[in-house]
């Protein structure tokens, strides 16, 4: 039978990764969902319905796609030319910030990107903030000599003990003393999964991320946006 949670959570988890409504499988779904819904429970139900729910805004999102699609290709480039022209250069600049689609998503950076784009940038001090500018703010950076292994290490063995009790939120086992404290155990604990030391799972009923031991067979973790923590601090 079809496991519906797991099938819940990687729906939840497609929809968060793409803006490509026609990406999701949802013909398959379908077809996976009407096979198990003889052998289905009472408390299958509800994830099932989750499961339903979800398609039919997929569906509802591509209904609007092709609409709008369809639009934009009879009279979008006309409409697109005329507007351009009767703009003034304030009027461009704005319609083009509103309308920019950045190619990267600070979802699929990950910190080691960031860390090494930092520390160019720190290195070129002709581009360093004046003194009014920077006054009250703090940036602090981790010394060059930082050994993730060493605190890999310190963190898996820390994890032994709480996992023992059960699972974790995710929030509790990379709280640090600092943002920059986070973002390091962060790391470290993306890289033990990666491992399979540990798993990083998701629960969609209470929107919580949470770490687990590793289970017998593949181990799998999750895509974790950092940034709901670290405002959360």
């Amino acid at each position: 039978m079809t496991d519906l949670k797991q099938l819940l959570e990687e729906l939840i988890n497609i929809i968060k990764m793409t803006s490509d409504p026609f990406k999701v499988r949802v013909e398959e779904i379908l077809e996976e969902l009407s096979s198990a819904l003889p052998e289905m429970e009472s408390e299958d139900l509800q994830v099932d319905g989750e499961i339903i729910s979800l398609l039919a805004k997929v569906v509802k999102e591509q209904e609007e796609w092709v609409k709008r699609e369809a639009s934009i290709a009879a009279i979008g480039k006309i409409i697109a030319l005329l507007k351009i022209k009767a703009l003034d250069s304030k009027g461009l600049a704005k319609e083009l910030l509103e309308n920019w689609n950045p190619i990267a998503d600070l979802s699929q950076v990950t910190f080691a990107e960031v860390y090494l784009a930092l520390s160019y940038l720190k290195s070129k001090r002709e581009y360093e903030l004046g003194e009014r500018i920077t006054q009250g703010f703090e940036v602090t950076m981790p010394e060059p000599g930082v050994d993730i292994k060493q605190l890999m290490d310190e963190l898996e063995e820390e994890l032994a003990d709480i996992l023992r009790r059960g699972k974790v939120p995710y929030g509790e086992v990379i709280r640090g003393k600092d943002v920059m404290d986070m973002l390091l155990r962060a790391y470290a604990l993306s890289c033990l999964a990666t491992m399979g030391k540990v798993t990083i799972t998701y629960d969609p009923l209470q929107d919580e991320y949470y770490v687990e031991r590793a289970g017998e067979g593949e181990s799998y973790s999750q895509v974790v946006q950092l940034g709901r923590y670290v405002n959360a601090d």
